[in-house]
């Protein structure tokens, strides 16, 4: 009887964390709307995995300074941002970024199929994209050790 009662409980404050977590990203997505459709600059650190296509990357930026037409608005955001293959980035990169802000909509096949990319992206806490903005970077090393770490080995192969 206590097992399923200990369960319950830890069971209800997972469920409570990751609904805190979803208000969490919903308030700072509220926070960008503003700036969406607008030229801004963020400053913040790349702070997952730099996604490598053919023709472009994809990584995510935390942004912690958002600046547009004199205002400057601190935030917590997450943003995707898409770049030209070279120059190449890293994980814990701080950057300089300036560029039209996108709000990720409905991706439509030929075939008529609809894809929530938006959707998509806001499981990983990304709120808006930055395609092919003006980068700069600022300073490096400023991600967390162990993922630091790990993506470095996985680039050696």
């Amino acid at each position: 009887y206590a097992c399923l009662l200990l369960a319950l409980f830890l069971g209800s404050c997972a469920l409570g964390f990751y609904r805190f977590h979803l208000a969490e990203i919903s308030l700072h997505a509220e926070a960008v709307a503003p700036f969406v459709g607008q030229t801004v600059s963020v400053r913040g650190i790349i702070d997952g995995e730099i996604d490598q296509r053919e023709n472009f990357l994809q990584f995510p930026v935390q942004v912690s300074i958002i600046q547009h037409d004199g205002e400057i608005v601190n935030t917590k955001i997450h943003l995707l941002i898409v770049a030209p293959r070279y120059p190449t980035y890293a994980y814990g990169d701080e950057i300089l970024v300036e560029g039209k802000l996108e709000q990720p909509g409905i991706i439509e096949s030929e075939t008529g199929r609809r894809f929530e990319y938006g959707a998509y992206l806001k499981k990983d806490g990304i709120v808006g994209r930055m395609p092919f903005p003006t980068i700069s970077v600022v300073d490096s090393g400023k991600g967390a050790f162990v993922p630091s770490v790990l993506f470095r080995f996985k680039e050696s192969f």
